[in-house]
């Protein structure tokens, strides 16, 4: 019987078109930025998703290419850098003029070639919605069971008041 450590390990370059693969699949964004905050790598979807090519994203900051999200980006890539900790954020943003919620995990990378930030981004907007639509129906019960409880108090109490005065 085989056990599983007996499996080879694939080779540096078959790994390298492992993740490369990878990459281009994964539905999410990515993108690896260097240590002073200019992109190295963007995914074709973060690059979709803004209508960007990768021209425009490459070597650019956050600065000039998404200048309302820069100042919370940069925070936390330095944070991840600083950590050496992984930094999970939920973010709204404005594309194509419609409102979206990511889930974004940005995370350091350490190499020979230098110290890197490395980003994820899935779109979480269906989620998002389904529990703010399950949060207003919850709202709702909860005042439609308190009206409930009132109007059965009041049902007691009038009818406590009306054999009072049935009594006198």
């Amino acid at each position: 019987m085989a056990k599983s450590s007996d499996t080879p390990v694939a080779d540096q370059s078959v790994s390298a078109d492992l993740l490369v693969s990878f990459l281009k699949s994964f539905p999410g964004r990515a993108w690896i930025k260097d240590s002073a905050g200019r992109y190295i790598y963007a995914s074709d979807s973060l690059l979709a998703a803004f209508g960007l090519t990768r021209e425009e994203v490459l070597g650019a900051t956050d600065d000039s290419r998404f200048p309302y999200y820069a100042r919370s980006r940069s925070r936390n890539d330095q944070l991840a850098l600083s950590s050496g900790q992984p930094q999970q954020t939920t973010e709204l943003i404005r594309e194509n003029g419609q409102a979206k919620y990511l889930f974004v995990v940005r995370f350091p990378i350490d190499s020979a070639e230098g110290r890197f930030v490395g980003g994820l981004a899935i779109e979480m907007t269906e989620e998002i919605s389904a529990l703010e639509g399950l949060h207003k129906v919850n709202q709702q019960l909860f005042r439609s069971e308190r009206l409930r409880s009132v109007g059965e108090l009041a049902s007691g109490i009038a009818h406590d008041i009306n054999n009072s005065l049935n009594a006198m």
